[in-house]
């Protein structure tokens, strides 16, 4: 005989939090739903706030027991859902959120059934397409120096919009100047060392500096 469980449903009292939790027990018989009205506390955290702490007042108990099944049961048939509340010609309506603006919208549920499943399907192909194009890539990448045409990698690669990029190590001689106020018991020879201290060099875009050395600094007159 298949184990009893039981779905709850609570809402936070505290006006100012708008927490909902489903818990789920198993047990032999439902529990009565005011049994938990004191006992679970609302463990809610939002930013910059403390825990909310706020009674979760019950709202319902659903019995969400599973049917036992044998693996060939599993195999051979579909499971079976409940369907005497189901109507696929009733309308729902359903909060819609696009680029921040937030609107309602009404559709047969029958619409909206093949409505999710294509967008369902729709995310496996493109789950599927993205590795072909990163595997594209890869072979582009590595038949790319020895190629002889390579025009028409690189037509390929903007085809797919994939970036062709390389790394390419450098080492460059900088020189600079500039002036540096001091205070009148500085020591010159200490200037080099707080030059040092003092300057920096940094890439811009996609041109990483990882170090730099100050071979020396002379100061020179005006």
């Amino acid at each position: 005989m298949p184990e009893k469980w039981f779905k709850h449903t609570f809402v936070c009292s505290n006006s100012d939090c708008d927490a909902l939790y489903e818990i789920s027990t198993k047990q032999s018989r439902p529990p009565s739903i005011s049994w938990h009205q004191s006992s679970i506390r609302c463990q809610t955290l939002k930013v910059d706030e403390p825990i909310c702490n706020g009674i979760l007042n019950p709202v319902s108990v659903v019995d969400v027991t599973i049917s036992q099944s044998t693996d060939k049961q599993e195999e051979n048939e579909m499971s079976e859902v409940e369907t005497d509340n189901y109507n696929p010609h009733a309308m729902v309506t359903y909060k819609v959120i696009a680029m921040g603006d937030v609107g309602f919208r009404s559709i047969k549920v029958t619409d909206l059934e093949y409505e999710l499943d294509g967008k369902i399907t729709l995310e496996k192909n493109w789950a599927i397409n993205r590795e072909r194009i990163r595997q594209l890539k890869d072979i582009i990448l590595e038949a790319y120096e020895d190629s002889s045409d390579q025009e028409t990698l690189v037509a390929i690669a903007n085809l797919f919009d994939i970036e062709l990029k390389k790394t390419i190590n450098f080492e460059g001689t900088i020189s600079f100047s500039g002036t540096v106020e001091v205070d009148m018991t500085f020591d010159d020879d200490d200037l080099k060392q707080y030059i040092e201290d003092s300057v920096e060099v940094y890439g811009s875009g996609d041109v990483e500096v990882h170090n730099f050395y100050i071979d020396g600094v002379d100061e020179r007159p005006y």
